[in-house]
């Protein structure tokens, strides 16, 4: 039944015929080139180039950052008694504003002139038009998403005289992690996924469409029960659009027509087609936290050129109680007040991971994608980029990472390089007032590059050596040393939630680490135990309170022996003689 509908959808009409000004160089259509197969082409992106507005052919969902109007008729066929079929055309309906989705029915197809309006761009997710087919007895299901992950089942059923199906299309520019389970091994879920670079004219993307499929006819199962489950890859951040991009969880309405937003969520107040899921084969719901991040909220972490050295910076959030701040990158977290840290995990089966009141999050295989979030009533967070640690046996890869506050530290690490090695580290500085660097190589130091970072009050310095490009296959075993001091400050010291008597080596194996457990591995670090430095004025406060103690405890003991001694003398001096 499906298939032969799918057949009626799929027939394209000639635009001009619709609107005469829906010209060549204007005119898209989000239609298949062979009308019996549904290709899913999930992702267009348009360009108006100045143009008032372009035309499109076919049913989709519409982003864009500011509101769009729409014009739209509808394509269909008559046929006449001797069986010729000739293409006609509804008038246009009312013009629409704040248009979310353009869609037909089985028998006609949706033809639209979008209006740039203040918009220079639109993407636009092609979609699988909901329907209920009396003549047949099919009612198709369509379902959006664009939300982060997904979890829900769908009742598939199907006897010799009705059909209901689910199409659910998933709104991603990337890539999106999938696993579908149902209770019938029989019946089959077709994925149209299709990815094309992106082009300004034409698809691109990771298409993503899912349409339940019946199961064979020796089947004796008329229900089956389908349990979706997805997650996206947080590469779908960086994409550009996925800024104004709304994150949507929405059925589609079943008769033709142009909808905004608020009449789609009226329509999904009066339906119930999807139910919260668990996978077939496992117990219970999935309550994991999710991370929502947006690209325009999103700090992201950057690097120096080609290198691994991230550009110096220096985070104080401000927070209310459950507001967030989303980070990309590797960090080292202070903060006086309770909050905590939730890490994206790109899996359709694992949750993200809550961290309570991290000192540092690395991940030496990716940068994690990184949420805050205050518990207190208010908070301050210090968070600032560090290197991420991290070691390959099997390649022989190990990179180290230290960070420190002290306002004088001296460390030795070692840099190698060979056919069987790779051994190097990176070093964070962080200070309330400048400071400056010196490096050298104890050997070969003409073939090493010493690559810094540094923000412009000289607060907060990156560095790494790397071996010379021209060098790359040269062997070097050397000792890299590095001393960090106070430099001159051309502003004044400022707010540091950190101690600032630290120096620490930050886990090898990385991922989240609280300040106790960083401190633990930093006792076994050669480099970290060894490096010396003046002391920071925090331990400098702590030693002169205990001189001040041990003062005042010798003052009163000596105060009481006097008084004492004072007071026995008198006694004896009051006796009678005997």
């Amino acid at each position: 039944m499906i298939a032969a509908l799918l057949f009626r959808l799929s027939y394209s009409f000639n635009v001009k015929n619709a609107f005469d000004d829906c010209t060549d160089g204007i005119t898209y259509s989000l239609g298949d080139t062979a009308p019996e197969d549904y290709s899913q082409n999930n992702t267009y992106y348009f360009r108006f180039d100045s143009k008032p507005f372009i035309c499109l052919e076919g049913n989709g969902v519409i982003v864009a950052k500011e509101a769009i109007k729409v014009d739209i008729k509808y394509g269909y066929y008559e046929t006449d008694n001797s069986g010729v079929k000739s293409e006609k055309f509804t008038e246009a309906d009312p013009t629409k504003d704040n248009v979310l989705v353009i869609k037909g029915d089985v028998t006609h197809t949706p033809i639209a002139k979008i209006y740039a309006g203040t918009n220079t761009n639109i993407a636009v997710f092609k979609i699988m038009p909901s329907f209920k087919d009396e003549a047949s007895g099919i009612e198709m299901n369509s379902v959006f998403t664009s939300t982060e992950s997904f979890n829900y089942n769908f009742k598939y059923s199907k006897t010799t005289s009705s059909e209901k199906a689910l199409a659910l299309t998933v709104g991603c520019p990337l890539n999106v992690k999938t696993k579908i389970s149902s209770n019938n091994e029989e019946a089959k879920v077709k994925v149209y996924s299709l990815y094309k670079e992106p082009d300004m004219t034409s698809p691109f993307g990771n298409g993503y469409t899912m349409l339940t499929v019946p199961a064979s006819s020796t089947s004796t199962k008329a229900e089956t029960t389908f349990n979706f489950k997805m997650r996206l890859d947080p590469e779908n951040f960086e994409d550009p659009f996925t800024a104004f991009m709304p994150r949507l969880f929405v059925a589609i309405p079943y008769t033709k027509g142009a909808y905004t937003l608020d009449e789609v969520k009226q329509f999904n107040s009066t339906v119930s087609i999807l139910e919260p899921g668990t996978p077939f084969g496992e117990t219970g719901k999935d309550t994991g936290i999710r991370v929502v991040c947006f690209i325009n909220s999103t700090i992201d972490v950057d690097s120096v050129g080609m290198s691994d050295v991230p550009v110096a910076e220096n985070y104080i959030f401000t927070l209310s109680r459950d507001e967030t701040q989303c980070l990309r990158g590797d960090y080292v977290f202070a903060s006086k007040s309770d909050f905590s840290a939730y890490v994206a995990n790109y899996s359709a089966d694992v949750p993200d991971k809550e961290f309570s009141k991290p000192f540092s999050i690395t991940d030496f295989v990716e940068y994690p994608i990184i949420q805050l979030k205050c518990k207190s009533d208010s908070c301050k967070i210090q968070a600032i980029p560090v290197f991420a640690p991290g070691e390959n046996k099997d390649d022989g890869i190990k990179v180290r990472s230290f960070f420190t506050t002290k306002s004088s530290a001296e460390i030795k690490a070692p840099l190698k390089n060979s056919e069987e090695e790779m051994v190097s580290f990176g070093l964070t500085v962080l200070g309330k007032s400048a400071r400056k660097l010196e490096y050298k190589a104890d050997a070969d130091d003409d073939k090493i590059e010493h690559k810094t970072s540094k923000t412009s009050d000289e607060k907060v310095h990156e560095y790494m050596p790397e071996i010379s490009d021209d060098d790359d296959e040269t062997t070097i075993d050397t000792t890299v040393t590095v001393k960090s001091s106070e430099g001159k400050s051309s502003s004044e010291d400022d707010e540091m939630l950190f101690d600032d008597d630290l120096l620490v080596e930050l886990p090898i194996y990385g991922g989240a680490s609280t300040k106790d457990e960083v401190d633990s591995y930093s006792k076994n670090s050669d480099v970290a135990k060894s490096s010396g430095g003046k002391l920071g004025a925090g331990a400098i406060v702590g030693i002169v309170i205990g001189v001040l103690a041990f003062i005042a405890i010798v003052i009163f003991l000596v105060w009481f022996f006097v008084f004492r001694n004072k007071s026995d003398n008198q006694d004896s001096g009051s006796g009678e003689k005997a």
